[in-house]
């Protein structure tokens, strides 16, 4: 089992944590090097924690899917069709579901033309937690996620400022 994550939401940026242990049960460590990060594209990153067969299981389809899209579109997918495809992905499976949840975070990408005609992009950061049929919950401070959530939601409402600058 993969123990706990969290995502933290600060101004224009955004903070992802995860432990690297994967326990056979709540007092056997297997390995301390498995990551439950996962970089899908430059603007996604999905986080998950679970069963660690169902982790990998679902990062390599995860992984496909981003691949086919960048193929088929010849453009990086975006963090919002991301984010409806995994939770597609979960509803699709939800009478044997994968027993992860995963969090999604990146950056929405918002393109405009400032006061002298150049063309600028703005990222803005986009967090969002699924269960594990895919029910999605975006928000726009901290996620926490896993075993250890209920400690680690207590630490971050009590570390976490609106708009906070990254140092």
């Amino acid at each position: 089992m993969c123990f706990h994550l969290f995502y933290f939401y600060f101004f224009n940026c955004v903070a992802i944590a995860c432990d690297l242990r994967l326990g056979a049960n709540t007092f056997t460590t297997v390995s301390t090097k498995f990551s439950k990060i996962f970089k899908m594209n430059n603007n996604v990153y999905v986080g998950l924690s679970g069963l660690a067969t169902d982790i990998q299981t679902l990062y390599e389809i995860l992984r496909y899917r981003v691949n086919l899209y960048e193929v088929r579109q010849d453009a990086e997918m975006d963090v919002e069709c991301f984010a409806n495809m995994l939770s597609s992905i979960l509803y699709s499976n939800r009478f044997s579901p994968y027993f992860v949840n995963p969090i999604v975070v990146g950056f929405k990408l918002k393109h405009y033309v400032d006061e002298e005609g150049e063309k600028k992009v703005n990222y803005e950061p986009y967090l969002t937690a699924y269960d594990l049929i895919g029910a999605k919950c975006e928000t726009r401070d901290f996620v926490v996620n896993g075993v250890t959530s209920e400690q680690l939601f207590g630490m971050c409402e009590s570390l976490y400022v609106k708009d906070q600058v990254k140092e």
